[in-house]
């Protein structure tokens, strides 16, 4: 793999981020949070652009989408890219419109699900197979996620095939990885903006060797994670690739998290300052994918696992 990206690929990142710089961001983020709503606008004009069928794209491709997505998670943007952008096409399922929720285990009654609603779908694996189900209900919940989530009942199901449950991992995890880089990424912009406008003894913060090394530091984990999600998707998503990828992400995602609501100090936790929407999106995604624990002993099983085994547990 060239760890350079192409024109084309440069081209995709820029024209999404325009769309974004119009349609997503913090203040968006919070009316829609306020509503409990999903961006359907924002949806739309991705779909009408080619944004989100890139997948399946001739001229596109896996890593196209994925860009797609970290752009979007970059942005605050409200809408399940992963879903529809990159696991949907993966499985062969056609073409969806709206929120579609993701769950590594069939979810339980108190488990919430990102981007949940009913009507809706919900893709979900089961004994080695996945599964696209129907939403029969959705019990919207108040989160601090800075995603909309639901608890759901499930009606009907399609299996997507034998063996269909190892492809539809590989890639949510994939997603996962992609998500917490976008967020930690934009979490890394405002701790970099903070410390060069913030004052103490005297002179800015960013003159402070010791925590350039921190932020050094920090920022070499979150590009290790963007580029071993890149080459997942790249690559095929090769189970033990995209179980790495995740594994690296989560890890990376929670010392994003604190170490710059650490360096940040109370400034960090009041809702005014827009780092939490970022590091709660982290938290959440951390949590989906089962945390630092499970993501490594995945990434074990991943690459030690007998042939035919199902890697979710």
């Amino acid at each position: 793999m060239d760890l350079e990206l192409t024109d084309e690929q440069r081209m995709v990142s820029e024209g999404v981020r325009t769309i974004l710089e119009r349609m997503a961001g913090p203040d968006r983020c919070r009316v829609l949070l306020e509503e409990g709503a999903y961006d359907t606008a924002l949806e739309k004009v991705l779909w009408d652009q080619g944004y989100l069928g890139m997948f399946s794209d001739p001229d596109a491709g896996p890593l196209e989408a994925v860009l797609m997505v970290e752009q979007v998670a970059k942005a605050l943007g409200t809408v399940a890219t992963g879903a529809l952008a990159v696991v949907a096409p993966a499985l062969g399922i056609p073409e969806l419109r709206g929120p579609v929720g993701l769950s590594r285990t069939p979810p339980r009654d108190d488990a919430p699900v990102r981007f949940a609603t009913a009507p809706g779908f919900l893709v979900m694996p089961v004994e080695g197979e996945a599964f696209l189900c129907e939403i029969d209900g959705a019990q919207q919940l108040p989160t601090s996620w800075s995603y909309p989530a639901a608890r759901v009942t499930i009606g009907s199901r399609r299996s997507l095939g034998p063996g269909s449950a190892d492809r539809m991992m590989a890639w949510w995890r994939i997603t996962i990885a992609t998500e917490i880089v976008g967020n930690a990424s934009a979490c890394l912009d405002v701790l970099l903006g903070h410390i060069k406008e913030r004052y103490q003894f005297g002179r800015s913060l960013a003159t402070l060797q010791a925590l350039q090394h921190r932020l050094a530091q920090l920022f070499v984990q979150i590009e290790g994670s963007r580029w071993l999600a890149y080459r997942a998707a790249w690559s095929g998503a090769p189970s033990v690739e995209a179980a790495l990828a995740a594994a690296h992400s989560v890890a990376a995602g929670r010392r994003t998290v604190r170490e710059c609501h650490q360096i940040c100090g109370a400034l960090g936790l009041t809702t005014e300052f827009d780092l939490h929407m970022w590091s709660m999106r982290i938290r959440a995604l951390c949590g989906e994918a089962g945390g630092v624990f499970a993501t490594q002993v995945d990434a074990g099983r991943s690459r030690w696992r007998p042939a035919g085994s199902l890697v979710a547990t």
